[in-house]
């Protein structure tokens, strides 16, 4: 198969698998982008808030600007291949997810960078207790340099 041939099979393939995850997860692919964002609140309000103020220092979707910026022209055509393909699945539904009728919002249009924020989010799953332990860490050693200060 000649490089042009091999290279479109790819970006097909970017396409439909796109098409299919938006057809059986987008609800739960949407989860994970806003994980990873700090933007559950915009899906279950106010109750989200503390999620969203954890995740939002990390700036991930930022970060995740910053990565396509820097991908190469193959390794960008094979998103935005993917990206084409989730938003076309998503709007072929015959009714969106139902989660949404149940939050009564609207899904939002898959962008180029959801894909990398997925990846950040199941870093965050993964490390999100070793955060709070480190961040525990942190907060009982400045307590303990403050006790100590003040006792000096």
């Amino acid at each position: 198969m000649a490089f042009a041939e091999d290279q479109q099979a790819r970006l097909d393939l970017a396409y439909a698998t796109g098409f299919v995850h938006a057809q059986e997860r987008f609800f739960q692919m949407d989860l994970l982008r806003r994980t990873a964002a700090g933007e559950l609140a915009e899906l279950f309000g106010p109750r989200a808030l503390p999620l969203d103020r954890t995740a939002r220092p990390f700036g991930f979707r930022a970060v995740a600007q910053r990565v396509l910026a820097d991908a190469t022209p193959a390794q960008r055509a094979w998103i935005e291949a993917y990206t084409r393909g989730v938003n076309r699945g998503l709007t072929a539904l015959r009714a969106r997810p139902w989660e949404y009728g149940v939050l009564m919002v609207a899904p939002e249009p898959w962008r180029a960078e959801d894909s990398v924020l997925v990846v950040h989010s199941m870093w965050w799953e993964l490390q999100h207790h070793d955060i709070d332990a480190e961040r525990t860490r942190r907060e009982i050693v400045a307590r303990l340099e403050s006790l100590a200060t003040a006792a000096s």
